[in-house]
């Protein structure tokens, strides 16, 4: 069958049960609208079964539903949405209307064109769960019944589609290394009139971090420029498409201009592609209890560094050169925390597939970041759990008028319909 008269057979049946997917839409939406998270479980685990999931909690501590239709496909993908109780409906409506549009179009597909060509998973996890850790021994003890070949990570966090409404498809996202710096020089409090022979803490840490970073924004750790992955000319040319954010960010922050001037494509470069060291904090305590412990010369310093890193960069080496650079200013390094990047190829068959239904259901390309700088813990357990191919996919804001509503309802069930079909290599529209 030809790709065009797949599409028109697709649309033509979503619009027949249009009527009856709406009224599930908004049934369900008012279950995540009106619930406690408790209840909202309960909902999952009763609704799925009625189309076709199996569905369980893995573990009855946890708040995590973990659900499967299983159809003995060559592939399996999981998919992933993080949930909480809403305030408002249109947000519950948008938050869960990736799993209505998928029952929809596993419904249309396999009454119209056939066999569903994947095993479909899915994972459901409560936004308020407090214990990561607890979620990674969940992750290692049911690694083989979560494996899939790859992930689809919805989240209803947008980074450019505010602007336009169109889905934002995540490639990858940045890694993270968190660390404290500190020094002591001195055991006890040293007046500022000793300032020309006594050692300063505070100076001692500025020098530091002079080392670590220049005036122009070049970090100066050795080798830190070293382990990039260079950017996908797919990936340059998608932030070429960006609109232009630059006044948004200096009226929202307050500030006259980005750093070094930076406008348009030049700041979506630098904010997507390049890796950042940022100090959070910086702390010189010295005793203010009386005017004479006032002036008095810092005998500790700390601070904190927050690296933003790139595929191919690798938070413990730069950890342990970090320390190294910094040995000569007697300054300590502790590693508070740190994450790989992580990044699939839009050239990947998967991304490609999953790109090309996005295009085909809204008639528009999709926005493509190409490293997400907004960190997902769960996101980046799944992906370090499983090693597989990850995409975090955000799907436009519903609008506030009816229609726009219902468009969005028919986007999404065309788009996860149009997926299903292009991982069916004998009918890839």
């Amino acid at each position: 069958m030809e790709s065009s008269s797949i599409q028109k057979m697709l649309l033509q049946a979503i619009h027949a049960q249009l009527p009856s997917y709406l009224s599930d839409w908004r049934c369900i939406s008012t279950y995540f609208y009106t619930l406690p998270e408790p209840e909202i479980q309960e909902v999952l685990l009763t609704l799925l079964p009625c189309h076709g999931f199996t569905a369980q909690k893995l573990d009855q501590n946890l708040p995590i539903i973990y659900a499967e239709y299983a159809t003995n496909a060559p592939h399996t993908v999981l998919f992933v949405l993080t949930y909480q109780a809403e305030s408002l409906l249109p947000r519950a409506q948008h938050l869960i209307s990736p799993l209505v549009s998928q029952m929809a179009a596993i419904q249309i597909y396999q009454t119209h064109i056939g066999h569903l060509p994947l095993n479909l998973k899915w994972l459901f996890i409560d936004k308020n769960m407090p214990d990561h850790a607890a979620f990674i021994r969940l992750m290692t003890d049911h690694h083989s019944l979560l494996q899939a070949d790859t992930c689809i990570f919805y989240t209803t966090k947008q980074e450019i589609s505010q602007q336009v409404a169109l889905p934002e498809l995540s490639l990858g996202m940045k890694g993270h290394l968190q660390v404290e710096l500190t020094i002591q020089t001195a055991q006890r409090a040293i007046p500022a009139g000793y300032g020309a022979i006594a050692p300063n803490a505070a100076w001692q840490l500025v020098w530091g971090l002079q080392s670590i970073k220049d005036s122009h924004e070049e970090i100066l750790i050795e080798g830190f420029y070293d382990m990039l992955l260079p950017p996908e000319d797919e990936t340059i040319e998608s932030i070429t498409q960006f609109p232009n954010t630059t006044s948004q960010h200096t009226e929202q922050w307050g500030t006259k201009q980005l750093l070094l001037g930076l406008n348009g494509i030049q700041q979506h470069y630098a904010h997507f592609l390049t890796p950042t060291c940022t100090i959070t904090e910086f702390h010189s305590p010295v005793p203010t209890n009386n005017a004479e412990t006032a002036t008095t010369i810092p005998s500790t310093a700390n601070a904190r560094l927050d690296f933003q890193l790139v595929p191919d960069q690798n938070p413990s080496i730069i950890f342990s050169r970090l320390q190294q650079q910094l040995a000569p200013y007697n300054v300590q390094a502790h590693l508070l925390a740190a994450t790989l990047p992580h990044y699939t190829s839009i050239k990947k068959p998967f991304a490609q597939h999953l790109h090309n239904s996005l295009y085909t259901a809204y008639q528009q390309t999709p926005i493509l970041i190409p490293l997400s700088t907004q960190t997902d813990v769960y996101e980046q357990i799944i992906h370090n759990q499983l090693a597989i191919p990850t995409l975090r996919l955000a799907l436009p804001s519903l609008g506030e008028e009816p229609e726009q509503q219902t468009q969005h309802l028919v986007h999404t069930i065309y788009q996860q319909a149009l997926f299903f079909a292009s991982s069916d290599s004998t009918k890839r529209p």
